[in-house]
């Protein structure tokens, strides 16, 4: 039987990233070989055309939307495509194209090996500022300082994990988790991938640099 691979997306406001996204993904699909996949959209409230562009790329593309009823954040929406996904393994990351969806081959490949959390973790930061990079390396050291658990720095929301290491995250009943956090607490064989981060594909970052819990979202 074959494998599915879940790609799971939380996005806000990406139109002009989500075709040149999905194209990507569907060719390193094909350097796998194989398998099957599915990509789970989560809305995350967008005023934009995401949505309509996702309702003509379904005539080509195996593609989910779910349509959250607000501004959730990605750690919500990245729940609510846990639960709808259907593949024994499931990659969820960004919808701006800084992280390379060409990884996603490597990955897989560790998987295959034995590991059941893939963390993609970067060696270089482009289009980020001193400024931002110099918070996240200080939010890092802060959580670090205070958690049982050691959070590996320059590791954010692109990863890929089996099924079940969801299973087990979901068995949590966690409403807004911290998502990096729990990829190691629920322990199972870890292994990394190393990558260098691009710019942003196209149109501008929809993540506040001050939120709810700031120290969590400079860890990105």
């Amino acid at each position: 039987m074959k494998s599915t691979i879940s790609f799971i997306f939380s996005f806000r406001n990406e139109a002009e990233n989500i075709l040149e996204l999905v194209k990507r993904i569907s060719n390193q699909i094909k350097k796998i070989g194989n398998v099957n996949y599915e990509m789970i959209f989560v809305n995350d409230d967008s005023s934009d055309d995401s949505e309509k562009i996702l309702l003509k790329l379904k005539a080509k593309y195996p593609i989910i939307i779910i349509n959250m009823s607000r501004v959730f954040g990605t750690a919500p929406c990245v729940l609510a495509g846990f639960k709808e996904a259907k593949g024994d393994v499931i990659v969820y990351m960004d919808s701006d194209l800084q992280d390379p969806p060409e990884v996603v081959v490597e990955m897989y490949s560790k998987l295959r090996s034995g590991a059941e959390v893939i963390h993609a973790k970067r060696l270089k930061r482009d289009g980020e500022s001193f400024f931002k990079i110099w918070l996240t390396q200080k939010a890092y050291k802060i959580i670090n300082l205070f958690s049982d658990i050691e959070i590996p720095e320059n590791t954010g929301d692109f990863k890929m994990l089996s099924k079940r290491v969801v299973k087990n995250i979901l068995a949590l009943d966690e409403y807004d988790p911290f998502m990096r956090g729990l990829s190691i607490w629920v322990g199972f064989k870890q292994e990394f991938i190393y990558y260098n981060r691009e710019k942003r594909f196209a149109g501008k970052s929809q993540f506040p640099l001050f939120s709810k819990n700031p120290t969590r979202e400079f860890i990105r």
